[in-house]
């Protein structure tokens, strides 16, 4: 990987990712807990409202998912215009994305699946095991953005880095 390589996952899967991030998940959880005084640690997911559990686990499928839809368009075009050539396979940092379906929905799929498995299950254990009850909806606000913005920051350079060398073959 060259300097171009590394300046676009700075620059995009990193500090573009992270603003957009607290931009997009400030305005979910705000949106979510209108008119709520506290957010529950539990509740049925769709039917029972908003919760820290169930919220989490989302975040953890839903975020990864879009990521790889979102990361994966944009570096399709940066390559049309050329603006950065493929990765090499031989210089390939995201191995593991060689594994993931060829086709960009399935894709996307089986690695929100997996980063759920992965990361949101722990995260619900975590979360389970720590968070009180109940949370003021501002917590909650903090809490989403703080999750959006880390998972972000995880997910989004492995997603780069496979579809730089993902387009090399």
């Amino acid at each position: 990987m060259d300097a171009q390589h590394w300046r676009w996952v700075w620059l995009n899967a990193v500090l573009a990712t992270a603003v957009i991030n607290v931009l997009a998940n400030g305005v979910i959880a705000w949106l979510s807990v209108l008119g709520m005084d506290d957010v529950p640690l539990w509740s049925v997911p769709l039917v029972g409202g908003t919760s820290t559990a169930v919220d989490t686990v989302g975040t953890c499928f839903v975020l990864p998912f879009l990521t790889m839809i979102f990361t994966t368009l944009a570096i399709r075009r940066e390559l049309r215009l050329g603006a950065f050539d493929p990765v090499p396979a031989s210089d390939d940092r995201a191995p593991l994305m060689r594994r993931l379906p060829r086709s960009l929905g399935r894709r996307a799929l089986v690695f929100a699946a997996l980063t759920t498995l992965g990361l949101g299950v722990p995260a619900l254990v975590a979360v389970a095991a720590f968070a009180p009850a109940t949370i003021s909806s501002s917590a909650f606000i903090t809490y989403k953005i703080v999750l959006g913005v880390g998972l972000g920051a995880l997910v989004t350079p492995v997603v780069a880095l496979g579809a730089m060398a993902d387009q090399a073959e």
